[in-house]
């Protein structure tokens, strides 16, 4: 926050998208702080609240001088850099950039003139391309980009969110996503290792457990496909920390090569009524490389449980007790 103010007091317009049911949680930890800056503009989106169903803004975005910006799986906060595994990308294109600023001023705008029915097809051309969910014109297809990559998977799928579900409780009405679902099937019968990994966080007490338990149960009988799960402790110097220490990023490398780093979660909502971007980088075997070692750094770890039963301990991310 501070360094944010202190590029508004040297006079560099400064402009902040936050979830809107965030408001009051963001500015009682600090976002408070730059509303003393006449360069500093705050806007609470609450455009998405009643799109398609109900979703939030998600995103995790930077974006400086219309030409470098940030894209990852990090909240704004400390516990996502501090206690979290988190996994981002930086980078510089003026005309990737672009694309990105017609997302956030309409977002900025609270949506207004939204028309997300004309997304770019899958595969745009080149090696390194941006994405954004709910669809938007003129901007290629998240969900797409992610279906494409594993439909043309032909050694490997490593793939990590915080949870990966096939029911969408958001819905309207509720109902089972089969998308990616049947994408995963497809490669690992076709004899593409899929190796799935996700936070304990799938196992949240509520109505989502059984679900999750459904879908991993059903990808577990699938020949070639491996599913793990991290738990991480949950306290700092003997407290628990509330929603904290989790394995919180969310990303894809496909046969060494291809390399998806998003900001949402692998569930339906995620890509139909909640605002979250994406980068890709394809043919890249030297960066895909770096995040498969990120990858199997984890899913070789102490921390992980391989999946192999309906039998597993609901989780409390609030700390027990709270």
């Amino acid at each position: 926050m501070q360094n944010l103010l202190n590029k508004a007091n040297q006079g560099i317009p400064i402009r902040i998208v936050v979830e809107s049911s965030m408001a009051a949680s963001s500015l009682a930890n600090g976002l408070n702080i730059l509303e003393s800056s006449p360069n500093v503009r705050i806007v609470f989106n609450n455009f998405f609240d009643n799109y398609n169903g109900g979703g939030i803004v998600h995103a995790k975005m930077v974006l400086v001088d219309n030409q470098s910006f940030f894209i990852g799986s990090q909240n704004f906060d400390w516990i996502a850099f501090e206690l979290n595994h988190e996994l981002g990308g930086i980078t510089s294109n003026k005309i990737l950039a672009s694309q990105l600023a017609m997302v956030f001023n309409t977002d900025f705008n609270n949506g207004a003139n939204y028309d997300p029915a004309t997304a770019v097809p899958a595969m745009p051309n080149g090696n390194l391309f941006v994405a954004t969910s709910p669809n938007y014109s003129g901007v290629p297809s998240e969900i797409d980009n992610i279906i494409n990559l594993i439909n043309n998977a032909v050694n490997y799928v490593d793939i990590q969110a915080m949870v990966i579900q096939n029911y969408n409780p958001y819905g309207n009405p509720p109902g089972y996503w089969l998308l990616l679902q049947d994408a995963l099937i497809k490669a690992a019968r076709r004899g593409v290792q899929v190796n799935m990994m996700m936070s304990n966080w799938e196992f949240q007490e509520g109505q989502m457990m059984n679900y999750d338990n459904q879908f991993l149960l059903t990808m577990m009988k699938i020949p070639n496909v491996t599913i793990r799960y991290s738990t991480f402790p949950q306290t700092i110097g003997g407290v628990c920390v509330p929603y904290s220490a989790v394995d919180h990023a969310k990303f894809m490398v496909v046969d060494g090569k291809n390399v998806w780093i998003g900001t949402g979660n692998l569930a339906q909502s995620y890509f139909n009524n909640t605002r979250d971007y994406s980068i890709f980088v394809t043919n890249n075997p030297e960066f895909a490389l770096d995040i498969d070692n990120i990858f199997l750094k984890i899913w070789n770890s102490s921390y992980m449980t391989q999946f192999f039963s309906s039998v597993v301990t609901p989780v409390q991310p609030w700390c027990p007790g709270n």
